[in-house]
């Protein structure tokens, strides 16, 4: 999300925090949980204590062995990490402009896309979307309305694969 917006509007916003939490703790547990920093060596430095019966709101407890100077190691390597992530990010929607325009308008259409109409999304015009997806992406001079009308078409065959009765206009 912070990314989209970064290319798109040229500046941040709040509306990315969740992204940035979800991310943030992902590369914290890949540098204190799983040991994948090369720096910090292959090295569990937290490890969760179980709470018997948490009260509501309360979370599990992470343990902290380690001194000040390493806390500020994991910290730098967090940064590290998601800020790769960041330009990685970038670059991958900086490389596939088209399809975020394409996700974007989508979005505003449904509100939400499932994780198998994204390849068609990104797919090459003409060129078959990997193994799952339905359909292939039109080339640019096929009208939008009939890229709708084959997302539509997708949900209306899903719903049936799935034993749902659907009613058509």
């Amino acid at each position: 999300g912070r990314a989209a917006e970064s290319i798109v509007f040229e500046e941040i916003s709040t509306g990315a925090s969740d992204d940035l939490a979800k991310a943030t703790n992902i590369a914290r547990s890949m540098v204190t949980r799983y040991g994948m920093d090369d720096n910090l060596g292959m090295v569990s430095l937290e490890s969760e204590r179980s709470t018997f019966l948490p009260m509501p709101g309360e979370y599990l407890a992470t343990r902290r062995d380690f001194s000040e100077e390493t806390a500020r190691e994991v910290d730098c390597a967090v940064r590290d990490l998601v800020t790769q992530a960041f330009d990685r990010a970038v670059a991958i929607l900086e490389a596939h402009r088209d399809a975020l325009a394409d996700s974007a308008e989508r979005l505003l259409e449904k509100e939400t896309l499932r994780g198998d109409e994204l390849p068609m999304l990104i797919a090459e015009p003409g060129v078959p979307t990997p193994a799952g997806a339905r359909a292939t992406r039109e080339a640019p001079n096929e009208p939008a309305e009939s890229h709708r009308e084959a997302a539509d078409q997708r949900d209306i065959e899903r719903a049936e694969d799935e034993g749902m009765t659907v009613r058509r206009r």
